[in-house]
């Protein structure tokens, strides 16, 4: 189990970055994905504007990431020099490569480390070394009920990722088939799921080809009628009428949220009625499906407890398989598995991490 010590001592990557920056240092990002929005964020969350970023891909030369334009190797030399240049990886999947291919600079500091996580779920590492010290028991109790040791390594392992932005933390616990793992959870003809939070439809196709078209009935949960619509398409061609869209939101009551969009962040938070940008209607699994469930699948953007709350009826009845995220909200790797356990003692308990960096922790019960 994760040590006192370590929770209030261990450094944090980020902060010595910043602790470290010498304000007329030229800041390149190394890696044009997904990932790099969330270093182009942290960076001028705290007053840095980025020069540029480097991608391998030089079809990507001169277009732009969040108004960040895209230069190669070449470009960054010929146009800015070296001598103050400092280099972040912003690519935790591609860490070694482009370590490798940056050590053309000898001389230019290379700087790898976590920042969706900062970005997104803890605002705060000081707070949240505080949050896991006043609730350290009940964070013991978790680590003592997970049935099996590669699932207490992930906790440790990813909990020292959070504290220390230290991404080979995630990397080293990182394993295949999100919400299917072979070990831990096992499919047949018989089931009946429910998928909260369908999204596009990528994990129902992806479940739809685990189990060869083999089941009793799919129940999707996604309040977003785009999404409903991309999703039919792709699954026109099943005409299956066992799988059934219920175009809300799982939670524990029936409501209405209201939500703000952060155009900066592309994200949303919930708001009062009064100041929205749209809405979505809410209902709980226990009102709308009454028939045996035997497999829940949850990724709701941190409203999985609230989601969990309103199926306790169905899960005290028939014991369904579970795959939980357990990494919008920082209490969510406590909360979670003590509310479900106080619904099903008998519950098997195990934690896999599927992403390089912070996301995509899921906690599995059968």
């Amino acid at each position: 189990m994760l040590e006192k010590d370590f929770i209030e001592q261990a450094n944090n990557l980020p902060q010595s970055f910043l602790n470290a920056m010498i304000s007329d240092k030229n800041i390149v990002i190394y890696g044009g994905g997904a990932a790099c929005l969330w270093y182009v964020e942290w960076l001028r969350g705290h007053g840095i504007e980025p020069l540029c970023i480097i991608d391998s891909d030089l079809r990507q030369k001169g277009s732009y990431i969040d108004s960040v334009e895209i230069k190669s190797m070449d470009d960054v030399e010929r146009e800015f020099g070296l001598y103050n240049l400092c280099v972040i990886i912003g690519s935790p999947k591609y860490k070694r490569e482009i370590s490798e291919i940056l050590k053309k600079w000898k001389n230019v500091p290379v700087y790898s480390f976590e920042t969706e996580i900062y970005c997104n779920f803890i605002k705060d590492v000081k707070m949240y070394r505080k949050y896991l010290l006043e609730h350290y028991d009940e964070l013991d109790d978790v680590y003592q009920s997970l049935a099996d040791e590669k699932s207490r390594e992930t906790l440790d392992s990813i909990l020292k990722g959070r504290i220390t932005g230290n991404q080979d933390y995630f990397s080293n616990v990182m394993t295949l088939n999100q919400y299917f793992p072979d070990d831990i959870i096992s499919l047949d003809e018989n089931e009946t799921i429910i998928e909260v939070g369908a999204n596009d439809g990528s994990t129902l196709i992806e479940l739809l080809d685990r189990l060869n078209r083999k089941y009793k009935r799919i129940y999707c949960f996604e309040p977003d009628v785009k999404c409903i619509s991309i999703i039919r398409e792709k699954i026109e061609k099943e005409k299956d009428d066992r799988i059934i869209f219920i175009p809300k939101g799982a939670g524990n009551k029936e409501e209405t949220l209201y939500f703000k969009t952060d155009t900066e962040k592309g994200a949303s938070r919930v708001v009062e009625s009064g100041d929205y940008d749209y809405f979505i209607q809410v209902t709980s699994i226990d009102k709308e499906i009454s028939e045996p469930i035997s497999f829940i699948k949850m990724d709701i953007e941190g409203m999985e407890l609230e989601a969990l709350k309103g199926a306790e009826k169905t899960i005290k009845a028939y014991k369904p398989k579970l795959a939980i995220c357990v990494y919008h909200n920082q209490e969510d790797i406590i909360d979670i598995p003590r509310y479900i356990k106080s619904l099903v003692p008998t519950y098997k308990m195990y934690i896999r991490h599927h992403n390089y960096g912070a996301a995509e922790t899921v906690l599995y019960c059968v």
